[in-house]
């Protein structure tokens, strides 16, 4: 069946399969080409990547950080307040070490953080600098105190009201 004539650019501009459908171009094709090719090509990446993080994960975890959450390659450390998440970001920005800091409303007003994301370029030397900063930092910032650590401990819950 044909459309006729009078209704033909009608129907074309108006019908919502042929406004919104479009074909990937060339340009598009070849990106995403490249993108798989390195996509295969980086297990062993990958592989460094998941050694690293659990590797991390653990040292933290060893020196009474509470790292409990999730095996990924970002890492929240849940300082609590916004004040105690601040001299956080602080010790470890003195020493090297930096991380974005959510505080409400990106989290619940007690459950602020600085998370560290790792990717698959560190070296061991980078990685074991974090590991000794956190060390070094530790009685500062006494992870082993911190809310999370005193809820996963069961030591009872603090709810947002709490400051």
């Amino acid at each position: 069946m044909t459309l006729p004539a009078e209704i033909r650019n009608y129907v074309l501009s108006t019908s919502y399969p042929n406004m919104f459908s479009s074909c990937l171009l060339p340009h598009e094709i070849a990106g995403l080409a490249a993108t798989l090719i390195v996509i295969q090509r980086s297990d062993a990446a990958r592989a460094n990547l998941r050694a690293s993080t659990g590797h991390l994960r653990t040292a933290l975890s060893n020196l009474g950080y509470p790292i409990h959450q999730g095996s990924e390659q970002i890492i929240a450390l849940e300082a609590g307040t916004e004040p105690a998440t601040m001299v956080l970001r602080d010790r470890l920005e003195e020493r090297g070490v930096f991380g974005s800091v959510f505080c409400a409303p990106a989290t619940s007003r007690n459950r602020t953080m600085v998370r560290l994301t790792l990717h698959a370029g560190l070296a061991a030397a980078e990685l074991g600098h974090v590991e000794a900063v956190a060390a070094e930092i530790a009685p500062l910032v006494k992870p082993w105190e911190w809310p999370i650590a005193r809820r996963s401990r069961g030591g009872g819950t603090i709810d947002d009201s709490q400051a």
